[in-house]
């Protein structure tokens, strides 16, 4: 039944690619990601168990409905799709957003031991080798409480922020290069100190949308290396925060190890799922959709339970069990099959509204749809659309004040900075 799903999964992609002839049309990737994840599964040979039945049909349907929704919004946006570079006319406008962009810069970069000092601060007993590790451990336990807001715990998200305006800003000269490779390096740096191991991979493959969208091509060259790069960040993740506690006789039973941690995050949620699938109920519901509302009705005050994101473990092998059940564990186990048929389609069409502005050249469109397609590319680990509420709401309000009221105000007479003789 696997090979008919990877059929039939094939034909879909072939579909939606002859309908859009771009690789970066939403249901072509997502449709994409999935082929290739199912592959990987099948060639995985004995490191997992056999994947089959209902979880198979829920991937297919998913994926059909997504791509249904592509296709609505494909139809109702068939206008004019020409690219267009949005810029600021106002040379005074470009002038400030590149100096509001400078003093971010800086404020994050001194702001990098005061980052440090609050969250290693409960950690001050612990062994330096372990210190990321129990930094992340922390963070795990801590998941299903929201606390009050804290200016200094949000650089790390606003570093990632600036790193995707500053590579967006790059315009081939120097002084544009070298602000955009700082900033990507901070974000990396600040990501590191949580002892996260995805924040690598979502930063570059964002980097990469981002690139492609604003050429207009899927250059396949660049995404290797870029998935490369992704990769190399991931397994010094593996060995910190995973296998600090492990030893091995030689360098190459590590490195099976660590490709085996690999294989585990990618394919692991696809073989999970199948128990959910399977009975919706084997385990408790962690990552509803509208867990944003409770995370913040909690900041508040208000008493809600907020449950614990990570889900309880399943086996997924022999050897192996896995907490991660992919995109589906939100709307298939919570909302069922017209639930998640609806919601499929929904976000197919709205992803697609977006992608036809991102190629209208509008900058925040731009941005948000690079964000947009890594969740889709992750969507074998988790769902990261109504989940991710929290950061896409912080990036709106700092693309729109880069964009939009940085400009507004440097129109206005006092940011005219010209001396009279």
């Amino acid at each position: 039944m696997l090979i008919l799903t990877i059929f039939a999964m094939l034909c879909l992609l072939l579909v939606m690619y002859m309908i859009s002839r771009d690789f970066l049309y939403p249901p072509v990737i997502f449709t994409g990601v999935w082929l290739i994840s199912l592959v990987g599964v099948l060639l995985s040979g004995d490191l997992f168990y056999e994947l089959y039945g209902t979880a198979l049909l829920v991937y297919l349907i998913g994926a059909i409905a997504f791509s249904v929704g592509g296709v609505l919004g494909f139809w109702l946006m068939c206008g004019n799709t020409k690219h267009a570079q949005i810029g600021t006319s106002n040379a005074y406008s470009r002038r400030a957003i590149y100096r509001f962009l400078d003093v971010v810069l800086i404020v994050l970069v001194t702001g990098l031991p005061l980052y440090w000092r609050e969250i290693s601060s409960g950690v001050s007993n612990v062994n330096t080798e372990l210190m990321l590790y129990t930094i992340r451990h922390n963070e795990v336990e801590a998941s299903g409480s929201a606390g009050s807001f804290n200016l200094i715990n949000n650089f790390g998200g606003l570093a990632q922020f600036l790193a995707l305006v500053m590579f967006y800003e790059i315009d081939g000269s120097f002084e544009r290069s070298w602000r955009a490779i700082i900033s990507v390096v901070l974000a990396i740096v600040y990501g590191a100190m949580t002892g996260t191991k995805g924040g690598v991979v979502i930063l570059l493959l964002t980097l990469y949308f981002i690139s492609a969208i604003k050429g207009r091509r899927f250059r396949v060259l660049p995404l290797l290396g870029t998935i490369g790069l992704a990769l190399f960040g991931f397994a010094v993740g593996v060995v910190v925060i995973n296998l600090t506690f492990e030893s091995y006789a030689s360098t190459g039973v590590m490195l099976s190890e660590i490709a085996d941690q690999i294989l585990t995050y990618w394919l692991g949620g696809i073989v999970a799922f199948q128990r959910i699938a399977e009975n919706p109920n084997a385990i408790e519901s962690t990552q509803p959709i509208y867990r944003f509302f409770l995370e913040t009705a909690h900041s508040l005050g208000i008493n809600v339970k907020v449950p614990s994101i990570h889900a309880d473990y399943t086996m997924i092998g022999p050897s192996i069990n896995g907490n991660v059940y992919t995109i589906y564990f939100t709307y298939f186990k919570d909302w069922g099959w017209f639930g998640t048929v609806i919601i499929m389609l929904v976000l197919g069409m709205g992803l697609t509204f977006l992608y036809k502005r991102a190629m209208q050249g509008k900058t925040i469109a731009v941005l948000f749809y690079a964000m947009m397609l890594v969740g889709l590319v992750i969507s074998f680990n988790g769902e990261h659309f109504f989940l991710g509420l929290n950061g896409y709401i912080k990036a709106f309000i700092f693309f729109y004040v880069v964009y939009q009221l940085v400009p507004n105000m440097a129109r206005k007479p006092y940011w005219k900075w010209e001396g009279h003789v």
